[in-house]
């Protein structure tokens, strides 16, 4: 941020303004989105003020859903217009506003992923059953939607609505996460037999997937940051 000579006191006449009808989460941070953009930034909270911050995103992009609007003695006050809130950045360093009831704050687009099962198993999605560390379906199709991405931008939700709308032919997918890799989602076209047994795990239509063996060690085959395994040649 640009800085500028403030008056004294301004981050504090800052906090104490407001906007019928909507409310401010201080210090989450603002929500990462494809606007993003700037309608003030570096000024005195009376020339970039909440409202005008809120009127002017709200009249310029129809598409806004929250504003970051935060003020500081160091860099003055900014205003940036946000169309959603895929997770969170500068997280105790800006602030978001929102209609009041709109918003619920994601995790930080920073953040680790944890342990598994905390995302995987934490995950659900209406009318699929999942077979956790089944390792994944063998199959034809084997497309990658994500690998290596955070629970919020690999989610359960996007893996299957991805999969199932690209690909008709899909049947089962491979979602899984991990403290190492974050999460990772591949489309499945049938389920001949399983890899990566314990590494990795299945979700499918409930009642229409039986697991099968695991695969001879014959199968070449890639998962999850590219590792590649043939046990035929013993790499």
């Amino acid at each position: 941020y640009n800085s500028c000579d403030d008056d004294e006191g301004d981050s504090d006449d800052a906090y104490s303004q407001s906007y019928d009808g909507w409310e401010q989460f201080l210090n989450s941070g603002w929500c990462n989105s494809d606007l993003d953009k700037e309608i003030c930034d570096g000024d005195s909270w009376s020339t970039c003020s909440l409202s005008h911050c809120i009127d002017s995103c709200t009249s310029t992009y129809g598409e806004t859903t929250n504003v970051e609007y935060h003020c500081d003695s160091d860099h003055g006050c900014w205003c940036y217009c946000q169309s959603s809130c895929d997770c969170m950045e500068a997280v105790g360093d800006s602030s978001t506003w929102a209609p009041t009831g709109t918003l619920t704050i994601p995790e930080s687009c920073t953040a680790e992923p944890t342990a598994e099962p905390t995302i995987t198993a934490s995950q659900s999605y209406e009318g699929w059953e999942p077979f956790y560390d089944a390792g994944w379906c063998h199959s034809d199709l084997d497309e990658e939607i994500c690998d290596g991405g955070s629970w919020s931008t690999c989610s359960l939700s996007h893996c299957i609505d991805s999969c199932t709308s690209a690909y008709g032919e899909t049947t089962n997918v491979e979602y899984h996460c991990d403290s190492d890799h974050g999460c990772w989602c591949y489309c499945q076209s049938s389920c001949d037999c399983m890899e990566a047994v314990g590494d990795s795990s299945t979700w499918a239509p409930t009642g229409t997937l039986t697991i099968p063996e695991s695969c001879p060690f014959s199968y070449s085959y890639s998962y999850s940051y590219n590792y590649n395994y043939n046990y035929a040649t013993g790499g």
